[in-house]
């Protein structure tokens, strides 16, 4: 093997493995990112569907707690509710 084809074969090599880091880089974040969005908006999330649910509903619908998954159940969110009451 000649001194170009070495050349050009690291080259080839250097471009994949910027290729296949960067896209383990935005697949790691987008995973981080779908884990921390239910715990960092809880509050806001609860809030949102207490109100849509009364709003379609003519009695008052209560919870405790709400938990979403994006991930258990992906590429579909997950909610479940415990402690209703109407």
């Amino acid at each position: 093997m000649g001194r170009r084809a070495k050349t050009d074969l690291k080259k080839k090599t250097s471009g994949r493995r910027k290729f296949l880091k960067i896209t383990g880089i935005v697949l790691v974040s987008l995973i981080v990112i779908l884990a921390l969005v239910p715990v960092l908006f809880k509050g806001k999330i609860m809030k949102t569907i207490k109100n849509s649910v009364n709003k379609n509903i003519t009695a008052t619908l209560d919870f405790d707690d709400v938990s979403l998954s994006l991930l258990r159940s992906f590429p579909s969110a997950s909610v479940s509710i415990s402690g209703l009451s109407v």
